[in-house]
């Protein structure tokens, strides 16, 4: 089951941050995330841009949220960050989703949509290679898309690990409960594998060594 609200940190190690949160309470945020992470990408390229001294007003409104999400003051961190270099992070989610019947030979469907529990797993703001991109780590603008994007229900940031990512992460799992049976498609499962991993051991497979970042 979800972990009780907490942060590992070791000397040396990913950071864990376990916090159920409905993406619907971040959901606001994301405008300003990612004005900001746009400026900051913009000033890093050298072109013009308002970062940071004049953007105070979204600043001080992430500063408030802060005080409440330690998600939000990860990203207050990060975007104030001027170093040029991403924040390597992978995050846990949880949501209900219509999943589409499979169709027949004339591409018409067989039976109907089913509502689904699934856990999504992913990351954002890489180092390098895909989902590389100066000034792309910001959490908030990362999994709020979920929330935008796609037709979602109870969504929730179940948690995230700094630094980390998703490589190979299904076929870590596969190997971890012998088999794929509760796999949907790529890094999404169905809820039932917070039955068999934590939310803190599915982060543990996708930590990465802050010394290889």
């Amino acid at each position: 089951m979800p972990q009780a609200p907490r942060a590992h940190r070791g000397e040396n190690q990913p950071v864990k941050t376990i916090v159920p949160t409905s993406l619907a309470e971040l959901a606001d945020l994301m405008p300003m995330t990612s004005a900001i992470q746009d400026a900051k990408r913009a000033a890093i390229q050298g072109k013009p841009s308002r970062w940071p001294d004049r953007m105070e007003a979204e600043f001080a409104q992430l500063e408030a949220r802060a005080k409440k999400s330690p998600y939000v003051a990860l990203d207050l961190e990060y975007l104030r960050d001027p170093s040029p270099a991403n924040r390597s992070f992978a995050y846990v989610l949880s949501y209900d989703i219509f999943i589409s019947p499979p169709r027949d030979g004339a591409g018409a469907p067989v039976g109907k949509p089913e509502l689904v529990s699934v856990v999504k797993l992913g990351d954002g703001g890489r180092a390098e290679g895909r989902s590389a991109g100066a000034a792309s780590g910001s959490i908030v603008s990362r999994v709020v898309r979920y929330w935008v994007e796609l037709s979602i229900y109870r969504g929730m940031l179940q948690g995230v690990v700094i630094p980390g990512n998703d490589t190979r992460v299904s076929a870590k799992l596969a190997e971890a409960l012998r088999g794929r049976e509760l796999c949907i498609r790529g890094d999404t499962w169905r809820s039932e594998l917070l039955e068999h991993l934590s939310v803190e051991e599915l982060l543990g497979l996708m930590a990465s060594s802050p010394s290889s970042q």
